[in-house]
């Protein structure tokens, strides 16, 4: 979503994410493992003090990505859609994925 879409001062989010080690690289003075994956990820956020689900707006979204560990850590490519159809591109380079 963009910045600033959603604002307040609580927020939940539940996500379920599969990676799979697709196979291993080797470029002869180092391997490196190719990951593969897919997430699912619901979330809300609201003012106000209380919990209560019924009057809160979830959003869903998803994402496809694929991954290496390399000499300068991890590289990571990843497309993310939301439900209400904004998406995004991301690359990532020396975070945990």
């Amino acid at each position: 979503m963009p910045r600033g879409r959603l604002i307040g001062n609580n927020s939940v989010l539940g996500s379920l994410i599969y990676r799979y080690r697709l196979q291993d690289n080797d470029f002869g003075l180092f391997k490196t493992p190719l990951y593969v994956g897919a997430s699912i990820e619901r979330a809300a956020i609201w003012n106000g003090a209380g919990l209560s689900f019924d009057d809160i707006p979830f959003y869903n979204a998803g994402s496809v990505f694929a991954g290496m560990d390399t000499i300068i850590g991890p590289v990571l490519l990843a497309y993310g859609l939301t439900e209400k159809g904004y998406d995004s591109v991301y690359l990532s380079l020396g975070t945990q994925f």
